[in-house]
């Protein structure tokens, strides 16, 4: 079915090519002024269910990096506490660490792969009780649902690897995925590369772009580590909660509560 302005459209052309002919205008002048109304009346339509289609967070989010890419949005230099300016980007970058992450290290990752980090492993094995528990926490079918739980392009972290490369191939890593899972919750052993993050800084809008305190940090952990997250909140919510009842002072886990609520007066 042919939208209104573009029936309209071919209304406006016939006419046009007849008053050419005739040299009576009337009648084309007249469509031509439905079809101008009827034109703005559908891009304000368009622009409307765009709007709503878009007020979910991603969608907005999104929509918001694509306006804010004037060119001028990355930083480039940053002012020291001596009054001068970053010369370079490493330089810029230990001075963003050294405001935000005070005695936090920089590794500035160059090269695939994780040579040159320290390894460890852990020497026990943990025994039945543990793998059992870890067994009823860890599911194929809760992995699976932690898995995709997450918006398909979520920003990765270190490790490059997004929602999306997990959900495609998930019935062929499902079982290896399981073991990993539950051998780092029955050791209680986090691999080294889901200990690094990839740090990003995003502008505050309003902010000078020369000072250090101006963007917010964006901390990014490997979506490996974030699903075993997702595992463990979803056991101490479904599980542990249910069957204990909270203390008073316990903030954590209780709705309406907070940092915030935890620090007023007589909640010690």
């Amino acid at each position: 079915m042919e939208s209104r302005p573009r029936g309209k459209r071919r209304e406006v052309r016939r006419l046009f090519n007849a008053a050419k002919k005739s040299g009576n205008w009337t009648d084309y002048k007249s469509i031509l002024t439905d079809y101008n109304k009827a034109l703005r009346q559908a891009k304000r339509e368009s622009w409307r269910r765009h709007y709503e289609e878009t007020e979910k967070a991603p969608d907005c989010a999104r929509l918001q990096r694509i306006l804010s890419k004037d060119g001028q949005s990355a930083v480039s230099s940053l002012q020291l506490e001596n009054g001068e300016y970053t010369a370079t980007e490493k330089g810029t970058l230990e001075e963003l660490f050294r405001v935000h992450f005070p005695g936090s290290e920089i590794i500035l990752k160059t090269s695939g792969g994780w040579d040159g980090l320290d390894l460890e492993f852990p020497k026990w094995k943990g025994s039945r009780e543990d793998w059992a528990v870890s067994r009823g926490v860890i599911s194929y079918d809760k992995l699976k649902g932690a898995v995709f739980s997450f918006q398909t392009y979520k920003s990765p972290g270190i490790d490059g690897i997004m929602p999306i490369m997990l959900q495609q191939v998930f019935e062929l890593l499902a079982g290896k995925l399981l073991m990993l899972l539950r051998a780092s919750l029955t050791l209680g052993y986090i691999p080294v590369s889901w200990r690094y993050i990839r740090v990003v800084f995003i502008p505050k809008h309003g902010k000078p772009k020369s000072q250090a305190k101006s963007p917010r940090p964006i901390s990014l952990t490997s979506f490996i580590l974030k699903i075993l997250e997702k595992l463990l909140d979803r056991h101490i919510r479904d599980g542990v909660l249910v069957s204990k009842s909270l203390q008073q002072n316990q903030f954590a886990y209780r709705p309406g509560m907070s940092t915030e609520t935890a620090s007023l007066p007589g909640c010690s």
